[in-house]
């Protein structure tokens, strides 16, 4: 479960499905289903992070922000 004191815009499943990406302000966080385990979280945009994706194939993120960038993240 994720509890937060702001907005969630988006969020996606990993390529494993054994976690969450979402786009929480500027960061990105990664929330694993097993309750033991932490979360990590990075910055990823000047602005708040819209949209994320993610390609099973390449095992890669994507995501967008309201910085006007896209980026493409290697897991």
């Amino acid at each position: 479960m994720v509890s937060t004191d702001k907005p969630i815009y988006v969020a996606v499943w990993s390529g494993d499905d054994s976690s969450i990406y979402y786009g929480y302000n500027k960061n990105i966080i990664n929330k694993s289903v097993q309750a033991t385990s932490k979360q990590t979280s990075f910055k990823a945009h000047e602005g708040l992070v819209l949209v994320l994706d993610y390609n099973r194939t390449y095992n890669i993120l994507a995501s967008a922000g309201e910085d006007r960038q896209f980026k493409i993240w290697d897991s």
